[in-house]
């Protein structure tokens, strides 16, 4: 599974200090990795089910959208794991998710590889214009 936000990542987005002040569970001045990781790993294994229909997943190079909405993602996640997460930073992860829904469905698309078709199955009847005493 790839991870589509890294802590450079969640500076670059969030800010230094504000991302050590969050992640830092044992007040040693930096970031707890772990918490970070976890963060990571369950905002990919969101954007990869919503994705895998439409794309091959994991995507590589990670295109900017899905970074961004990695970052967001994991930064709910980080305040959620925390015990506190603010209005904004939880309408912020709802606007990513409502992003991620767009790229599903095709609303949106990214420029990335495609995901196999697959078999065409259906339980459906098939209708014609035939009738039963046609036939």
């Amino acid at each position: 599974m790839a991870i589509y936000a890294t802590l450079p990542d969640l500076y670059d987005r969030f800010g230094e200090d504000e991302v050590n002040q969050i992640t830092d569970t044992d007040e040693t001045g930096t970031p707890d990795p772990d918490l970070i990781k976890k963060a990571s790993t369950d905002a990919a294994s969101e954007i990869d089910a919503a994705l895998i229909a439409r794309y091959k997943v994991p995507l590589a190079p990670v295109p900017p959208l899905v970074r961004r909405i990695a970052c967001e993602l994991v930064w709910e996640l980080i305040h959620l794991q925390q015990g506190n997460c603010p209005k904004a930073v939880h309408e912020l992860a709802e606007n990513a998710r409502r992003l991620l829904r767009d790229l599903a469905t095709g609303i949106l698309r990214l420029d990335v590889e495609a995901a196999e078709a697959g078999p065409v199955t259906s339980d459906a009847r098939i209708i014609t214009t035939k009738t039963r005493m046609e036939w």
